[in-house]
């Protein structure tokens, strides 16, 4: 199980980080600041909370859970919760929630979604 983790930890992060340089990339395109709309903390923070995610369900897994798709929907949606209490003030200070303002938020929430469902479902295959 740890090599596993670790295997899938460290494809994870690059895939993360990937992505991550090409939202960054196009952010400089269109001349903005990567503070300017707190995208490095949107994308560690989604980071964080997907891999705590993975581990908690590759646990419940091993353990032959019923309970593992609950648990998978409820911290989805406790990562959402968080995000949103969190992230949307500093969205909605000016008044209005830009294109690029969502994006910070949606691309790194459904890529760790995305992976989460990749990663913990390969290993329910196995």
């Amino acid at each position: 199980m740890r090599q596993f983790l670790s295997c899938w930890a460290l494809n994870f992060t690059v895939i993360y980080f990937l992505f991550f340089l090409g939202h960054f990339g196009v952010l400089k395109f269109l001349n903005s600041s990567l503070f300017e709309f707190n995208l490095l903390i949107s994308y560690f923070f989604n980071f964080l909370f997907s891999l705590i995610i993975i581990i908690v369900l590759i646990k419940n897994i091993l353990s032959l859970s019923p309970q593992t798709g609950f648990i998978f929907m409820f911290l989805s949606g406790l990562k959402f919760f968080v995000f949103f209490v969190f992230f949307y003030p500093i969205f909605k200070q000016d008044g209005v929630i830009q294109l690029i303002e969502k994006t910070t938020f949606l691309i790194p929430y459904f890529i760790g979604l995305l992976l989460e469902i990749y990663i913990v479902g390969f290993k329910t295959k196995n």
